[in-house]
């Protein structure tokens, strides 16, 4: 996974915020925000959830999607986006 803001704010604890030109690569797919938040267990540290606001752009092989807000839950691999276009 490749990331890429224009501003970030890590922490260790929960979550952690991407700001400004957000992009999340994933292999051959590519999630384009304003904000992307990413909620982590704070037990385990793995990450649990997604959450890009503002003019979200999904792209993978034969998708393209636009939304509002999109939301990614990590453990069921499901994607919701609001206020959508293909």
């Amino acid at each position: 996974v490749e990331l890429s803001a224009d501003e970030t704010e890590f922490t260790f604890e929960s979550a952690s915020a991407l700001r400004g030109n957000v992009t999340l690569k994933q292999g051959q797919r590519l999630l384009r925000a304003d904000e992307i938040i990413v909620n982590r267990n704070s037990d385990t540290l793995e990450w649990e959830k997604l959450i890009a606001d503002g003019h979200i752009h999904y792209t993978s092989p034969g998708l393209n999607v636009w939304g509002q807000r999109a939301e990614y839950l990590h453990g069921e691999q499901l994607f919701t986006f609001d206020e959508t276009s293909y």
